[in-house]
C-alpha cells in the first residue's frame, strides 16, 4: 500500500494524513478477511490445524464472525476520509475477501485469479490513497496501474505454482484446485502464461517515460528471476521443482517492487546522497519483509514434514539464504496429514 502511494506521488512528501488512515483501513480490512476465514475454515480446522484459534476453544466461532464484521466495518468508515473511489474499493474488497472465504476459494482457478486482484489492489488503493490528498489531485497513477497489474498477475501465476506444490496435501483434504482437477502440466502452462504477461508489461513503464535506466536494470533482473521460474515448472511438476519456482516468484517479485520504488527516486529533485540513503532505507524494508514471510513459510513447512519447525528456523536465522537453500534441497518430499 505505501510503495503505490509513493510511486504515485513520486515525491518524499508522502502526505501523511492520508497514508496514516490507509495504514489503518488496510489493516482493518485484512484483520476482517482473516477472522471471516477462519470462520469458514473452522471445520477443516479441526482437523489440519487443531491448535487455532476456533479449533481450540481459544475463540467462539460466533465471535470471529462478529470481529470480522466489525473490523470491516471500521475499515469502510474509516476510509471515508480517502474519497470515493477508496470507498468503492474497500467495500469491494471487503466483500471479495468476505466470498473468498466462504465459497470463491474453493472453486478452481476463481481462488486463483481473486488472491492476485486483492493484491494488485492493495497497490492501486495506495495510489488512490495518495491522489485524495489536495496537493496530489491531478497527479496520474498510470505507473501504479501497472505495478498493480504486475502484482496481480505474477501473484495469479505463482499461485498456481504453489497449488502444485500443494497437490497431495489438498487432495487428501478434498480441496479441487486447478491442478488437481485440469493436471500438473495444465496449471505449469497456465501459471507460465498469467507470468508472461506480467513479463510483457514490464517495460511499460520505461517506454511510456515514467523511468529511466535504473528502473530498467532491475526490472529486468526480476524478468530473469520470472523466467527461470517458469523454466524451472515447466520442466518439473514435482512439489521440489514447484516449491523452487514458487520461491523464485516470491524473490522476482520484490526485485519487481525494487525497481519501482528506484525509478521513483531516480525521479525525485534530491541529491544522489539523499536518493541513495532512501533507496537503501525502502531497500531494506522490503527485505526485511521477505525475510520475515520466508522465516514463517520455513517454519509451517518444516512443521507440515514432520520436522521441527523451531530448529528449521533457527537454522534460517542463522545461515539466511544458504540456510534456506538446505531446507529445499532436504526437505521431505511428503507433507504430514493433519500437520
Amino acid at each position: 500500500m505505501l510503495v503505490g502511494m509513493i510511486v504515485t506521488v513520486a515525491s518524499r512528501d508522502v502526505p501523511v494524513p492520508q497514508a496514516l488512515f490507509a495504514f489503518i483501513v488496510a489493516m482493518m480490512i485484512c484483520g476482517g478477511g482473516n477472522a471471516i476465514n477462519d470462520y469458514c475454515d473452522r471445520k477443516i480446522d479441526e482437523i489440519n490445524r487443531p491448535e487455532r484459534p476456533i479449533p481450540s476453544g481459544r475463540l467462539k466461532a460466533s465471535h470471529a464472525l462478529v470481529i470480522g464484521r466489525f473490523l470491516f466495518m471500521i475499515g469502510v468508515l474509516l476510509s471515508v476520509q480517502l474519497g470515493e473511489l477508496c470507498i468503492i474499493l474497500v467495500i469491494l474488497n471487503s466483500l471479495v475477501l468476505a466470498f473468498y472465504a466462504a465459497e470463491l476459494k474453493r472453486i478452481s482457478l476463481v481462488g486463483n485469479l481473486t488472491v492476485g486482484y486483492l493484491v494488485g489492489s492493495t497497490f492501486l488503493f495506495g495510489g488512490l490513497a495518495a491522489k485524495s490528498a489536495p496537493k496530489f489531485q491531478t497527479v496520474s497513477i498510470q505507473a501504479v496501474g501497472i505495478l498493480a497489474a504486475m502484482a496481480a498477475l505474477s501473484t495469479i501465476g505463482r499461485e498456481l505454482i504453489k497449488d502444485i506444490e500443494d497437490m497431495k496435501g489438498d487432495k487428501k483434504i478434498g480441496l479441487k484446485t486447478f491442478p488437481l482437477r485440469h493436471g500438473p502440466r495444465v496449471a505449469a502452462a497456465l501459471a507460465i502464461v498469467f507470468i508472461a504477461a506480467a513479463i510483457a508489461l514490464s517495460p511499460l513503464p520505461y517506454l511510456l517515460k515514467l523511468f529511466g535506466n535504473v528502473y530498467l536494470v532491475l526490472v529486468a533482473i526480476s524478468v530473469l528471476i520470472f523466467i527461470w521460474a517458469a523454466a524451472t515448472v515447466a520442466r518439473s511438476q514435482k512439489p521440489k521443482a514447484a516449491g523452487l519456482a514458487s520461491l523464485a516468484c516470491k524473490v522476482g517479485m520484490g526485485i519487481g517492487l525494487l525497481a519501482f520504488l528506484a525509478g521513483v527516486i531516480a525521479y525525485m529533485q534530491i541529491g544522489e546522497v539523499e536518493a541513495f540513503i532512501f533507496f537503501i532505507l525502502l531497500a531494506g524494508i522490503i527485505w526485511f519483509i521477505i525475510a520475515i514471510l520466508l522465516c514463517v513459510w520455513v517454519y509451517q513447512d518444516a512443521k507440515a514434514r514432520g520436522e521441527s519447525g523451531v530448529l528449521w528456523l533457527i537454522v534460517i536465522l542463522i545461515a539466511g539464504i544458504i540456510g534456506l537453500i538446505i531446507w529445499l534441497i532436504v526437505r521431505p518430499k511428503k507433507k504430514v496429514v493433519g500437520q
